[in-house]
């Protein structure tokens, strides 16, 4: 038997050494299965079957003989998650991928985590997956989305899973279209606890969680899409008293998160005062003294497991922390995107209107057509009339109708859906439809418009701009700005939206907050002030005008300041590229750019993001190979 290392302390039942070749075949150390005991079982030392037949084989082999190790909890972590993978085949023809199989042995394994990937790798699908299967051992399963058109989605997808495969399991959604009847009786089912897996909006569970949640417990809660959920910060008190914990548990969570921030501070301040360095000493006693008391309260909590999703990663607040704390997760890092998508733009010639008809007559049925904010929503309808009068069967998705026209794209009885660019938009975020969903035109570059008075003050805007404007400031003020920017950000992650809003709100009407707010706000002002400094400089006006990354303009008199909207761009653009069995689908994504220097600005910070993103002039790429592409994946 040949091998090429020898591993210390990684043998799979003992821990003791092993060389590659066993690792390789899923077998233990010699110490443990001896090569004649291999021989026995297998009858070669070198042609072996598959691992998944190695394992089970030597699992039941060690059990008998008594030699059973750690092999035994992997081999039966395997054996679960083998039996996963048969169900989703059963229930989609398909196996699940690498990432897929790695979160089903975290869930096996009880833990609770994060997955922050872009729409379209399987996340909601693994979501599904998951309360299928434990709903068949008896577990009560929870699954939170961003809209009513995702849970009735999900909804019908559940159900045809569960009718698959035979099984008895109740599932309960609170769906758009029920009648005043229905929803009373799906509220009371809800209350009584009739169901195994429910499945509502975060907003539901928010708007109902006093008269219809409270006091439930859930093994398993899946949110998919956490920047929705966390809009409101006690909406993370809620989802943790769902798992099982307890209010005590959530006010603990939050002191020790409070001192741990208030020992950062001691911990900078102590180089420079001895008063510091004591009162350092003395957090550090009582942090270490309510981390200890907390953990062994978790360990009491017979808590169940949560998965959050995001395709940004992106949660801010102090509460959010408290995932951490109590179930041993970061909410949000920086996203690793996988997609499939075509990133393309064109140069706007002629009209906008003539443009977008251009290449919605070139793609065919099947698209999404997003308008940048600044255009406004009557531009989005003037758009939509001039593609109906040319032939194009296309409505602008409105919250009224929008279960009405999404099932008409369904049907393929519309051919496009207009929508706004905006980050939170229904269009942006709440379509799931990988089979019918084959591009995306942006009618403008993807932007923001930020006016300096103070009814547009918001910390977000300051911060944003402060950021955009670094590369214009003199470098004797640069240092300044980089330790205020580097503060804003962080309050800005930490502070909860309720609190944000709060510091907008007093800069608009000019009111100064008390007490630890009002330091912040004092903080947000002065980024205000220096924003405003620096667009008031002739000498950084003339810079910005040369900027190849934004853009300014003068309306009556009035100055603005245009920046690229990357992050809208990207959850918009994902809605093209899902997850399928053969992998991640293709899709493309055209930008219209009405803004040259802004869409510079896109393609700059798209690759802050995507670092593969390759962006392509749409005259310059085979469009008929591109849509057998999209096309084929789509069969």
């Amino acid at each position: 038997m040949l091998y090429h290392a020898i591993f210390k302390n990684a043998c799979p039942n003992c821990g003791g050494e092993i060389d590659d070749y066993r690792l390789y075949h899923a077998l233990p150390c010699r110490r443990c299965l001896s090569d004649d005991e291999v021989m026995e079982l297998f009858g070669s030392l070198t042609k072996l079957p598959e691992r998944k037949i190695v394992r089970r084989v030597v699992y039941e082999y060690l059990k008998a003989k008594g030699r059973l190790g750690k092999y035994g909890e992997l081999a039966e972590l395997e054996l679960k998650l083998d039996e996963i993978d048969n169900l989703f085949h059963k229930v989609t023809g398909s196996r699940l991928w690498s990432a897929q199989r790695t979160w089903v042995k975290r869930v096996l394994k009880g833990k609770s985590f994060a997955i922050i990937a872009p729409t379209g790798v399987g996340k909601t699908m693994f979501g599904m997956l998951m309360s299928v299967y434990l709903a068949l051992r008896g577990k009560k399963c929870y699954i939170l989305l961003p809209t009513s058109v995702l849970v009735k989605q999900v909804y019908e997808r559940i159900s045809e899973m569960v009718r698959k495969i035979g099984a008895d399991i109740k599932i309960v959604a609170y769906l758009p279209d029920l009648s005043r009847k229905e929803k009373v009786e799906v509220e009371e089912e809800i209350k009584n606890g009739n169901f195994h897996i429910l499945i509502t909006t975060s907003q539901y569970m928010a708007r109902n969680f006093d008269t219809t949640l409270k006091g439930k417990r859930f093994d398993f809660i899946f949110v998919d899409d956490v920047d929705a959920l966390l809009r409101a910060s006690r909406n993370i008190d809620r989802v943790l008293l769902l798992l099982g914990f307890t209010e005590e548990d959530l006010q603990l969570g939050l002191e020790v998160i409070r001192s741990k921030l208030r020992l950062a501070f001691y911990n900078l301040m102590a180089r420079k005062s001895e008063e510091y360095k004591e009162k350092f000493k003395e957090l550090m006693g009582k942090v270490k003294a309510l981390s200890q008391e907390l953990k062994e309260r978790v360990k009491k909590r017979k808590h169940g497991i949560l998965i959050v999703s995001s395709a940004t990663g992106r949660p801010r607040g102090l509460r959010v922390r408290l995932f951490r704390e109590l179930l041993g997760f970061e909410a949000g890092s920086r996203s690793e995107f996988i997609r499939n998508i075509a990133d393309l733009y064109t140069d706007l010639t002629g009209s906008l209107e003539e443009k977008v008809l251009e290449i919605v007559k070139i793609f065919g049925t099947g698209g999404l057509i997003f308008v940048p904010l600044d255009k406004g929503r009557e531009y989005a309808k003037k758009l939509c009339d001039y593609l109906c009068s040319h032939g194009i069967k296309a409505e602008l998705l409105t919250a009224e109708r929008k279960k009405n026209q999404i099932e008409r794209f369904v049907k393929g009885e519309l051919d496009v859906l207009i929508g706004m660019a905006t980050y939170y938009g229904l269009l942006v975020r709440g379509l799931d439809l990988p089979e019918r969903i084959r591009y995306a035109v942006f009618a403008g570059v993807p932007k923001l418009r930020f006016r300096l008075e103070a009814r547009e003050a918001h910390p977000f805007r300051i911060a944003s701009l402060l950021s955009d404007l670094r590369d214009y400031i003199p470098q004797k003020k640069r240092e300044e700005v980089d330790k205020l920017l580097g503060l804003m950000l962080r309050y800005l992650r930490e502070l909860p939206l309720t609190r944000i809003r709060e510091i907008r709100e007093a800069i608009e009407k000019g009111v100064k907050l008390e007490g630890r707010l009002g330091k912040i706000q004092e903080l947000f002002e002065r980024g205000y002030e220096i924003v405003k400094e620096l667009l008031e400089s002739k000498e950084v006006r003339e810079q910005l005008k040369k900027s190849p990354y934004l853009d300014i303009e003068e309306q009556e008199g009035k100055l603005r300041v245009i920046v690229p909207d990357a992050m809208t761009y990207i959850q918009a653009s994902g809605r093209t590229s899902r997850m399928f069995a053969g992998g991640i689908s293709k899709g493309a994504s055209i930008v219209i750019v009405d803004n040259k220097k802004v869409f510079e600005g896109l393609v700059r910070k798209t690759r802050w993001f995507i670092e593969d993103i390759e962006w392509k002039r749409l005259e310059e790429v085979d469009v008929k190979k591109l849509i057998s592409e999209i096309d084929d994946d789509r069969r």
